[in-house]
């Protein structure tokens, strides 16, 4: 007999019903109503739950019952669409995926299927006949690794997201057969999560015009904002006056960039970026190398990927610097190759641009601006 699944709604409390959740507990009342009443607390609640989500000080842990939790989780969603900052809405939206992922990988598999196929995700699961894959041998016998969930390729590729191009998640690295991907329970949870996270997203959407009765409400949202202070605002990098080109192509400029001079690969991630969409490890990575290689300084960077809808900035400062070959190994990295920004899905261009790594591009560019390749400066004589 299958075991019944049974789904903390605390946990996972976009899979509620609002309007029926209400309409049991207060009677004739709508979300709307409750916000302007204040009911149990609701709006103060919500208010210090978007400060939290807007500084990146969101905890993974669920501390309330199920009542409080999708109570405040829809007012929290519902101020912050008000607000029509996209990028705070992808950041809380990211924020309860994550949360949920870290309640999900805990769960019995009877919890995920029913969770999964509530979020339109079809998954089988099946211990006796997974396909097993040898890792490692212990006291002469072979540990294997079981893969008993599978989901059709169709969803997998669907569902995998921005993640497809990290090698972990990529489909030619999964046991593919009878057109379905066989995956153990940490990957399914992160594709999962990625699901969860498009998800909200469909469900929330940026509210354009907010109604009459809520305008008093949406104030104190933006107050608490305004004193939170840090909070993403529209960002734009520094214009640069053209006659630094010819220095800082010598490298004799730091902290220092074009724009304008950035390849096509970097100018999509870049912009993907300032939209405050959540990009995969492979396109943060390379815009931080990439940046850095272009004389970009370690808080331009930083500053930059405040745009990023998961920002933590000790995490974020940490890699940056990383990457710049200030902590670790200490090796200063170079963007992915152009032939890698192809295999991961991060080059727009159809056709080459006949180099073999994107600052070579960005150079290539810096020369064209100025008319022709930049020169070492003349000796003069004393």
């Amino acid at each position: 007999m299958s075991a019944i699944a049974f789904i903390d709604s605390s946990k996972y409390p976009f899979l509620v019903d609002i309007d029926e959740f209400i309409e049991k507990k207060w009677p004739g009342l709508s979300l709307v109503e409750l916000l302007l009443y204040n009911a149990a607390g609701i709006l103060d609640k919500a208010i210090d739950n978007i400060k939290a989500i807007a500084l990146g000080k969101t905890s993974l842990k669920h501390s309330e019952g199920t009542e409080s939790e999708v109570i405040s989780f829809y007012a929290t969603m519902l101020l912050i669409a008000l607000t029509g900052n996209k990028w705070l809405l992808d950041r809380a939206c990211l924020h309860y995926a994550k949360r949920s992922a870290g309640s999900l990988i805990k769960e019995p598999p009877e919890n995920i299927i029913s969770i999964a196929l509530a979020l339109g995700v079809s998954i089988s699961y099946s211990l006796s006949a997974s396909p097993r894959i040898p890792i490692n041998t212990r006291r002469g016998s072979v540990v294997y690794k079981e893969l008993p969930y599978s989901l059709p390729v169709e969803q997998y590729l669907k569902y995998v997201g921005r993640i497809a191009s990290d090698p972990k998640y990529c489909l030619v690295n999964q046991i593919i057969s009878s057109g379905k991907a066989y995956i153990d329970k940490e990957t399914l949870v992160r594709v999962l999560e990625e699901r969860m996270f498009e998800y909200l997203r469909e469900k929330f959407k940026p509210i354009e015009e907010c109604p009459i009765q809520l305008r008093d409400v949406l104030e104190k949202v933006r107050e608490a904002l305004d004193k939170a202070g840090n909070v993403n605002v529209e960002y734009s990098l520094k214009s640069k006056e053209v006659h630094y080109i010819n220095e800082l192509y010598l490298g004799r400029i730091s902290g220092k960039f074009i724009e304008t001079a950035f390849p096509p690969c970097i100018m999509k991630i870049l912009e993907s970026l300032k939209k405050g969409e959540n990009l995969s490890h492979g396109a943060r990575f390379t815009l931080a190398a990439f940046l850095i290689k272009a004389g970009a300084s370690i808080e331009e960077v930083l500053e930059l990927f405040k745009h990023s809808p998961d920002f933590n900035e000790k995490i974020a400062r940490y890699q940056i610097e990383h990457t710049a070959g200030l902590r670790g190994s200490r090796r200063s990295y170079m963007p992915y190759s152009c032939s890698k920004m192809k295999a991961a899905g991060l080059c727009p261009m159809e056709a080459s641009c006949n180099v073999k790594n994107p600052i070579v591009a960005y150079k290539r560019n810096l020369s064209k601006i100025v008319g022709e390749k930049p020169r070492s400066p003349a000796k003069t004589s004393k």
